[in-house]
């Protein structure tokens, strides 16, 4: 990753941060699906397309102890060519009272490598099981059963709520962050996470 664009949220008593890393993120995860790629992989015998994106995303401001996210948000591409491709201010247009779309940087020569990466819990068995029994076509009752041995998990991860794509569900994208130990190549999802593919971590 050598190129990146930084987008600062513009806050204020009006319009709090996190609703605008909810209009601004969703944006910024439609202009990934634009720009994504597909491959085959096989699983368990059969073969499936996987969605992937070149783009990764950071967040300068991170503080999981604080549940915080900042106010900046980084996109990164291996060239500036991939980057302008993306066009981040016109996917933004409509949000410019409310962000800034700085230019095309390159990456500091000297930095640091992390990973930010989605992660999954078991929140709410109730609400997993009505998704279950609508998609199943099972009572709500064996969907509920289905669910009974998860245990549900808490957590104090900074986190985006979204709307899906697909289902028009809202659900929240929660973020985690691992330091590395060097630069990781690799591919990222439609919303610039990876568990494994790293970005430059800098002030």
């Amino acid at each position: 990753m050598k190129h990146y664009q930084e987008i600062t949220l513009l806050p204020s008593e009006e319009v709090p941060g996190h609703f605008l890393w909810e209009k601004i993120f969703q944006q910024v995860h439609l202009a990934l699906v634009e720009r994504k790629s597909s491959r085959l992989v096989s699983r368990n015998g059969r073969d499936e397309t996987v969605d992937y994106s070149e783009y990764g995303v950071s967040f300068p401001q991170y503080e999981q102890n604080l549940n915080a996210l900042g106010i900046k948000l980084r996109v990164f591409a291996p060239t500036r060519d991939k980057l302008e491709l993306l066009c981040l201010s016109k996917w933004l247009e409509r949000l410019q009272d409310y962000c800034r779309c700085g230019p095309i940087e390159t990456v500091p020569e000297d930095v640091e490598y992390v990973r930010f990466q989605r992660q999954r819990f078991v929140s709410n068995r109730e609400r997993l099981a009505r998704r279950r029994a609508k998609r199943k076509g099972e009572s709500y009752e064996d969907a509920l059963a289905y669910f009974s041995s998860l245990n549900e998990q808490s957590t104090r991860l900074p986190f985006i709520y979204l709307d899906s794509l697909s289902g028009k569900q809202r659900f929240p994208l929660f973020i985690d962050m691992k330091k590395a130990e060097s630069v990781v190549e690799g591919e990222f999802s439609c919303y610039g996470l990876s568990k494994t593919a790293t970005v430059p971590w800098f002030d």
